[in-house]
């Protein structure tokens, strides 16, 4: 059996009975992009590089998602409540009515990714670059965004209450005006 076959039935594996599973650099060839969406809380898929892959709905709620590679990848619908993306690069992902309540995305890449309608309350998006990502009607409730860019970004119908701009750069490329704690 070939390594690349090896590595995607323990991935898939991982999905099936994910309690605590690691999935750290795996490579997933791409004729198996696409994965069923299973219940996931609390996996290990720190440095795993999923980028392309098509995780729409999957519950990754409270994962552990730091470092890894998911640029381009198809999230839409998915639950990453309390997840763990600290470094993550989700650079053109697609996020769209994403649950991402108290996730952590501090220094992530979210450059040109769409956040259309995104649950993010309470996220911690400090230093995270959203240049050019799509965040409308999203929610941003109490979120902090603590010297992240957002230069280019849509934010229309977007619901910033509370949220935390201080040292933001903005969407027309100015530094927020927010007074800093």
């Amino acid at each position: 059996m070939k390594l690349s076959a090896i590595l995607t039935l323990f991935l898939i594996f991982n999905l099936f009975f994910c309690q605590g599973c690691i999935a750290s650099d795996l490579e997933i060839p791409i004729a198996s992009s696409r994965l069923d969406p299973q219940d996931c809380p609390g996996c290990d898929f720190s440095e795993a590089n999923l980028s392309g892959r098509d995780l729409q709905g999957a519950n990754l709620e409270n994962a552990n998602l730091t470092q890894a590679n998911l640029k381009e990848t198809n999230l839409q619908s998915a639950n990453l409540k309390g997840a763990m993306l600290e470094n993550a690069n989700l650079t053109k992902a697609n996020l769209t009515d994403a649950q991402l309540q108290g996730a952590k995305l501090n220094r992530a890449n979210l450059s040109e990714t769409i956040l259309i309608k995104a649950q993010l309350q309470g996220a911690n998006l400090n230093d995270a670059n959203l240049s050019s990502a799509r965040l409308n009607n999203a929610k941003l409730i109490s979120a902090q965004l603590v010297n992240a860019k957002l230069t280019g970004a849509k934010l229309t119908g977007t619901n910033l209450n509370g949220a935390n701009l201080c040292s933001a750069i903005m969407p027309n490329g100015a530094r927020s005006t927010q007074s800093c704690p």
